[in-house]
C-alpha cells in the first residue's frame, strides 16, 4: 500500500463563481484535465510511501495518540499556484496557511511516523490544496495570474485521513483507509518558538 496522511478537505464548499475565469481558461486549452472530486479534496501532511498492510495497526495507534492532543483549528486559503512551476504546470493548487499549529502537528507526525533514515528536519513542509490535474505539462501563467493573492476563505481542520494511492499517473486514485477526528472542544497549545533558532 502506498499511504499518505492528509487533512480531509472534502467538506470544503468552494464558491463556483470564484473559478469562472479558471474554467474558461481551461476550456481553451487543448490538454486534457480533471478537477479533483470534492470528496477527495485533501491537504497532504505526510507521504508514508510503500507500507505493509500489517503495519497499519501500529501507524493507527501513533496517529491517534498525536491527533488526540489537538483541537479543531482553521487555515486561510489564498491564491492559485502550479506544480512544479507555472511554466510547466501539471497540478493547480490553492495555497494553504502554514500556521504554527499546523507546523507543530505535521512535525510531530513526521517525527513519529517517518523512518529516521527518511526524515529530514530541514525539509520544508508546504501545505497545498490540489484542485486541478493536467494530463501534460503546460504553461499556466496566464491562467492562474488573476488568482494571485485571491482569498478563498478558510478551512476548518476537523479530520485527518489516511489514504492508499491505488493508482498513480496523471489522475491518481485514492482509497480511504482510516479517518481521525480532531477534538472539537480542545484548545491548541502554541509551541514555544522562543527556543527556535
Amino acid at each position: 500500500m502506498k499511504l499518505a496522511l492528509a487533512i480531509n478537505a472534502g467538506h470544503l464548499k468552494l464558491d463556483e463563481n470564484k473559478f469562472k475565469k479558471l474554467k474558461v481558461s481551461l476550456s481553451r486549452k487543448t490538454v486534457p484535465y480533471r478537477w479533483i472530486p470534492t470528496d477527495l479534496l485533501h491537504i497532504t501532511l505526510l507521504n508514508l510511501g510503500e507500507t505493509d498492510h500489517d503495519k497499519i495497526p501500529e501507524l493507527d495507534q501513533k496517529i491517534k495518540q498525536i491527533v488526540n492532543a489537538y483541537g479543531v483549528f482553521e487555515l486561510k486559503l489564498n491564491g492559485i499556484w502550479a506544480y512544479p512551476n507555472q511554466k510547466e504546470g501539471r497540478l493547480l493548487w490553492i495555497g494553504v496557511q502554514n500556521s504554527i499549529t499546523l507546523q507543530a502537528l505535521q512535525r510531530e507526525l513526521a517525527e513519529e511516523l517517518v523512518d529516521e533514515k527518511d526524515f529530514r528536519e530541514d525539509k520544508i513542509f508546504r501545505p497545498v490544496l490540489p484542485i486541478v490535474r493536467l494530463k501534460n505539462h503546460i504553461n499556466v501563467t496566464d491562467m492562474i495570474s488573476p488568482y494571485r493573492g485571491f482569498d478563498f476563505g478558510k478551512i476548518k481542520v476537523e479530520q485527518l485521513v489516511l489514504y492508499d494511492m491505488v493508482s498513480g499517473g496523471a489522475y491518481p486514485l485514492y482509497k480511504l483507509v482510516k479517518t481521525y477526528s480532531i477534538h472539537p472542544g480542545l484548545k491548541n497549545i502554541q509551541p514555544d518558538m522562543s527556543q527556535a533558532e
